[in-house]
């Protein structure tokens, strides 16, 4: 497969398919005009309650497993033609 940029109700449409334990699940697509010239979109996702990796001092191992999961989230991604940019 060749990889894609998505936007938008794109992104919300491939998000709905991706099932994988560590990628947040998309639940909604919201598009809102803020103004007359400009649309605002909004994806709407699962919570997840917790500290971001910044505010943890972290082990090495942990650093570790934390990377391994990302990317293979990351391949499990591009395998199905999403190219992961965050």
């Amino acid at each position: 497969l060749e990889p894609r940029l998505g936007n938008g109700s794109s992104d919300f449409q491939i998000g709905l398919a991706l099932d994988h334990p560590h990628i947040v699940q998309i639940h909604n697509f919201v598009q809102k005009w803020a103004n007359p010239e400009e649309m605002r979109r909004y994806l709407i996702m699962e919570y997840i309650d917790g500290e971001t990796l910044k505010a943890q001092e972290l082990l090495l191992i942990d650093r570790v497993r934390i990377t391994r999961e990302m990317l293979a989230s990351a391949l499990y991604m591009f395998q199905r033609g999403v190219l992961p940019l965050d």
